[in-house]
């Protein structure tokens, strides 16, 4: 069930990803980082439904990539960064 829960967010990831791709000023990396995050959910998914836990390993791969464009998100947006724009 949460395997399923993640690939439905993955959804949205995709399309937040694909937004933040093509807006340059936050991050194009993290928007491809949102981007395959989305899709590795959707094949974890479709990994732990074909009962293969090779494709299942991608909502764990998916997690990971979230956390990472979440860090770069962060680090683009913080507060002391880019004070002249």
């Amino acid at each position: 069930m949460n395997q399923l829960a993640y690939a439905v967010l993955g959804i949205p990831s995709i399309i937040f990803g694909v937004i933040l791709v093509k807006h340059k000023r936050i991050s194009p990396l993290a928007g491809w980082l949102l981007a395959v995050n989305g899709l590795s959910c959707i094949v974890g998914v479709i990994g732990t439904a074909a009962n293969s836990q090779v494709l299942a390993i991608g909502s764990v791969a998916g997690g990971a990539l979230f956390l990472f464009s979440l860090a770069v998100i962060a680090v683009r947006i913080h507060p002391g960064r880019n004070q002249d724009r």
